[in-house]
């Protein structure tokens, strides 16, 4: 394993310190989005003359709540939140109402990643890695591929996000069958080594959740990592797999 510095010890879900921890591992960083913490509008400035656009959540925030996704497009800026869309004419405009809805909540700044969609909608891969006691190792247990629901873009299913199996995911996926071969292989990678470095911030915790997004150009990105991630929406078999290791 490569040099590194010491492990983080997390205690709670915080989004950021999860990030920091991950991206000290070169072999993990091309698979982050930039994130920075939400601190006022200079840093706000700064992301969105660096990045085609930003995703702002809340810093421990769960099942998709609250989410903003800004774009821009020449001088024009656009915030989205579930299915709604507000447009704003000068960066200032856009940070001053992102600011009033956010007030005091710690919020983190996402590099965004347009995503590849199916029957054009955004979806993603969650992926569950679990560590086997017996075998002293964390291995992939389930994944399924989740896609948005009408008018939004994230995949969460009180949003109105929907499951399908892979082979579906990919016939009417807008990835070229290039792009497609060994997608799911590297979802597993990527998801794989992030558990095993959460593993060592969060002492004896035993399973995480990861949130694959899948850019235009086929790669792996981790969207977040759920430490306490439902089976609900798995397979039969993934389910089985997922509550046979639970119990050991």
């Amino acid at each position: 394993m490569e040099n590194r510095k010491k492990p983080m010890i997390l205690k709670r879900r915080d989004k950021y310190k999860m990030y920091q921890a991950m991206v000290q591992y070169e072999d993990l960083t091309p698979h982050l989005p930039v994130t920075k913490q939400w601190k006022g509008k200079e840093a706000f400035y700064q992301m969105l003359s660096d990045h085609r656009g930003l995703v702002i959540k809340p810093n421990r925030g769960l099942k998709g709540k609250n989410i903003f996704f800004v774009s821009k497009w020449n001088s024009t800026y656009y915030v989205q939140m579930k299915d709604r869309s507000r447009t704003f004419k000068s960066m200032f405009s856009a940070y001053s109402y992102l600011n009033r809805r956010i007030k005091d909540t710690k919020y983190i700044m996402q590099e965004r990643i347009f995503t590849a969609r199916v029957k054009g909608k955004p979806f993603d891969i969650r992926v569950i890695v679990q560590f086997n006691p017996k075998k002293k190792k964390w291995e992939v247990t389930g994944y399924k591929f989740r896609v948005a629901g009408k008018g939004m873009l994230i995949t969460n299913a009180n949003a109105g996000g929907n499951v399908v199996n892979y082979k579906e995911a990919m016939k009417f996926s807008s990835l070229p069958p290039s792009k497609q071969k060994g997608l799911l292989k590297k979802a597993k990678e990527v998801s794989l080594r992030s558990a095993e470095i959460m593993g060592e911030c969060y002492e004896g915790h035993r399973m995480f959740g990861t949130d694959i997004g899948v850019s235009k150009d086929g790669e792996v990105v981790i969207f977040e990592i759920n430490r306490r991630p439902l089976i609900r929406g798995f397979s039969k078999k993934h389910r089985n797999k997922i509550r046979q290791l639970q119990k050991m």
